[in-house]
């Protein structure tokens, strides 16, 4: 679909279905048109629900807020944790 924002002008928004799709495409790009194009991070909002932990170890806070919507995959539940997306 066609996107852009006020910085970098008009742009195409393309879906992959993989980093090695982005790859090939910027690749081809480059090679058959001499564009080099800029590739971002998905910002896909993920839901998450979290469940109560069974062990101490791995226990939330309790003002930590029981659902969250998480766009930075930086910001996942850490290991161990109880949750569903």
């Amino acid at each position: 679909s066609e996107g852009g924002g006020p910085f970098l002008g008009p742009g195409l928004r393309v879906g992959f279905q993989g980093l090695l799709h982005v790859e090939v495409f910027q690749q081809r790009l480059l090679d058959e048109f001499d564009i080099e194009a800029i590739v971002t991070q998905p910002k896909v909002p993920y839901k998450i629900t979290y469940f109560a932990s069974k062990s101490n170890h791995n226990q939330r806070s309790a003002d930590a807020p029981s659902t969250e919507t998480i766009e930075d995959l930086s910001k996942w539940p850490d290991q161990g944790v109880r949750y569903k997306v």
